[in-house]
């Protein structure tokens, strides 16, 4: 893990080492990153500029993309096996299941202003969304996906990527033409 200063343009290794970190969330109001290891199953977490790495292990298999709620100190991630889509305390404590029977699913973001979390579903290619408690579960995307990641949401619109495409794309959060 890495960060670059942007004015200067002269990047620092955080941390080195890591087994397959997939995912990356930071808390703003703690300045702390959070990233799995994926094969290791461990989501870990590290205080900048110098905290300790500290670790915890799931209930689930295969932590892969992460989101964090600064307000409400909530860590979401998604697992690729097992499918789940899991929140917690920053620490790993009070780990809830949201949503379960997800189909591979590596893309996740938060849109805290409309109280939502997105999530994609590479094997089943589609895009979902649920309240931030995991109710009301519904799909946004549905068509011409092809193995959707990476997710970001922003003024209205849903973005991704699609893998096997090998495209950037985006649609508006209430549906409609891509």
């Amino acid at each position: 893990l890495s960060s670059v200063n942007l004015d200067s343009g002269l990047s620092t290794v955080l941390v080195s080492g890591q087994n397959y970190p997939l995912g990356i969330a930071h808390d703003s109001v703690t300045n702390t990153l959070f990233w799995p290891s994926y094969t290791q199953k461990l989501i870990h977490r590290k205080a900048l500029p110098d905290g300790p790495i500290l670790s915890f292990e799931p209930p689930g298999d295969n932590p892969a993309a992460l989101a964090f709620d600064a307000e409400a100190q909530h860590l979401y991630w998604t697992e690729t096996v097992g499918g789940a889509l899991r929140r917690s305390a920053p620490d790993g404590t009070g780990v809830e299941t949201l949503v379960s029977g997800l189909s591979f699913g590596i893309g996740l973001a938060l849109d805290l202003d409309s109280g939502k979390v997105y999530w994609s579903e590479e094997t089943a290619d589609r895009i979902r969304r649920a309240n931030l408690d995991g109710t009301g579960v519904e799909d946004v995307v549905t068509t011409g996906l092809d193995q959707p990641r990476g997710l970001s949401v922003a003024h209205g619109d849903v973005y991704w990527v699609d893998r096997g495409s090998q495209t950037l794309r985006r649609q508006s959060v209430s549906g409609g033409a891509m």
